[in-house]
């Protein structure tokens, strides 16, 4: 067992306060886990560093997290895992939550990498890293519904970050994300002069024309009777980019909320993709398929 140390004394608790901490592979310099401790967040108090050690110990051979394997690793080398205290005395549980957001998104932005914490730390949601077009963003007008046409809308939240991921550039990956991979039926693909914009927190951040669309890929859906035999074929489509216009320029960098009803929203949470017709007049409805036909609903 290496890390001895499993506690802080009486008088280092005191002086700590609540605090954010980094785990540090002392061979590269890589900080590899940022977490909080101290006052009752997790409820283990100052040992929360520490606990990490605990959990090294503890655990098996299999499904081991990257934070576990790290920490194994260091130790197989005969070396401890050093540890930094980055902030203490820190007025509330809240506060710690927000520097160590904001020192994971810092450091996912170096060289260092991201860390190896599961999850990004809490209120990246709301006030952790963004672009500056995010920032922008914030301060979207709200879409005109006084325009007509029809309008594809996709929720991109998860394709954008993972086309960053990839190294895309940021309008790239805007378009990438936007433009595939959608489960859309032959009526809708045959809509005539219809727009397409890739939301992210309810705005607009991708608009463009579509020229036509076709089909990126193919899936086997799961039986789900027990029956043997192949299950449904599902198809995603994508389209080509049309020509830039004023029409879907006006489209860019709008806010959608105030448009889209709870269905909608519900809708777009499960990755559904929403069509929207506006009639010039102020009046936004949405497009379904029925067994009978295309029906146009009143929002």
């Amino acid at each position: 067992m290496r890390n001895n140390l499993r506690a802080f004394d009486p008088l280092v608790t005191r002086a700590l306060g609540i605090y954010v901490y980094a785990l540090v592979d002392p061979t590269t310099r890589r900080i590899f886990y940022v977490g909080k401790g101290g006052g009752d967040i997790d409820g283990s108090g100052n040992s929360r560093l520490f606990s990490h050690f605990d959990e090294a110990d503890r655990s098996g051979s299999s499904m081991l997290s990257k934070k576990v394997k790290t920490i194994r690793s260091i130790w197989r080398q005969g070396k401890d895992v050093e540890w930094q205290i980055l902030r203490y005395c820190l007025s509330s549980p809240g506060e710690a939550f927000h520097v160590e957001a904001a020192i994971i998104d810092a450091l996912a932005l170096s060289q260092n990498e991201r860390p190896d914490n599961d999850i990004d730390g809490h209120g990246k949601g709301e006030h952790g890293w963004r672009s500056a077009d995010e920032i922008l963003a914030l301060g979207a007008a709200n879409v005109d519904p006084h325009k007509s046409g029809v309008v594809f809308v996709f929720p991109i939240h998860k394709a954008l970050k993972n086309r960053l991921a990839e190294g895309q550039a940021w309008d790239e990956a805007i378009l990438n994300a936007t433009r595939k991979a959608w489960v859309l039926g032959e009526g809708l693909r045959q809509l005539p002069n219809a727009r397409a914009v890739g939301l992210v927190d309810g705005v607009s951040f991708g608009a463009y024309a579509i020229d036509e669309w076709s089909e990126e890929a193919r899936a086997i859906a799961k039986v789900n009777n027990g029956n043997a035999g192949e299950g449904r074929t599902i198809r995603f489509w994508g389209f080509s980019r049309g020509k830039e216009s004023p029409g879907v320029a006006e489209l860019r960098r709008r806010n959608w909320q105030h448009i889209l009803s709870p269905e909608a929203k519900y809708r777009m949470r499960s990755d559904g993709v929403l069509v929207v017709e506006f009639d010039g007049q102020g009046r936004v409805r949405y497009l379904r398929p029925q067994r009978d036909g295309w029906k146009r609903y009143p929002v």
